[in-house]
This record gives C-alpha cells, structure tokens and sequence, in this order.
C-alpha cells in the first residue's frame, strides 16, 4: 500500500491543498517575494494556456472590443491570496490581484511567442 504524501493546506478549510513536497520544491528565492511565490503556486495549479486565457478577477467594464476574459476559479486564487498575505502581512488585496493579472499577462506574451503570432521587441528591425 502507497503512503500518501502529508499535504498543507494553502488556505484551511477551503479544501485546497498543496503537497508539502511541492511546497518544499519551491526555491527559498520564491519563498522570498510574495510576487514569484504567487507566480509559483499559480504555475503549481494552472496550466499556462488556462493563464494566458484567464485573467484574476474577470475583465471589467474597460475590457474593449467584447475581449473579456473570465476569471480564474475564485477559490484557487482565493486560497493562494491566504497563503500569500499568511507569508507576507503587508501584502494588499489590490497588489495580490496586481501580481496574479501581471503573470496572466505575462503567460499571454509567453503563448503570443511560441505560437509566432508576435516577434519578441529585441528582433524587429530598427
């Protein structure tokens, strides 16, 4: 019989956990700066297709064009923003979903590169 791995639980009670061996796998860099530990759980939990597609709240009023993008599941993100501000206190609702749409937005120039639809600023020509 296989022991199952002790699990921490990002935010208690939400039913959301991360294995404790996950946890560890996080570089004490990461675990140092509340926005790449953000980054790191978000890549923990999505794909970076399911990041680039999403954004942390849903797109607002201001999207433009009918280009609205739905919200990543509100109970992740909401268990990674626990675990965030439980690390670091002085971290605010309003900066937690800054770094949460900054990697989103992040994911989308990634897949915008690998599927060639735009070239990186350093290759166009001057």
């Amino acid at each position: 019989m296989q022991q199952s791995q002790p699990s921490e639980g990002v935010q208690p009670g939400s039913g959301i956990s991360v294995c404790c061996l996950n946890l560890n796998s996080i570089s004490p860099a990461e675990r140092s700066d509340p926005s790449k530990l953000t980054r790191a759980l978000l890549e923990y939990f999505y794909t970076e297709q399911h990041l680039a597609s999403h954004c942390a709240r849903g797109k607002g009023k201001n999207s433009g064009f009918n280009m609205s993008r739905p919200a990543l599941d509100p109970d992740v993100v909401d268990a990674i923003k626990a675990y965030v501000q439980l690390k670091f206190t002085y971290v605010t609702d309003k900066a937690f979903y800054a770094m949460v749409n900054s990697k989103c937005s992040d994911s989308r120039k990634k897949m915008r590169y690998i599927l060639g639809v735009r070239d990186r600023p350093e290759d166009t020509p001057n």
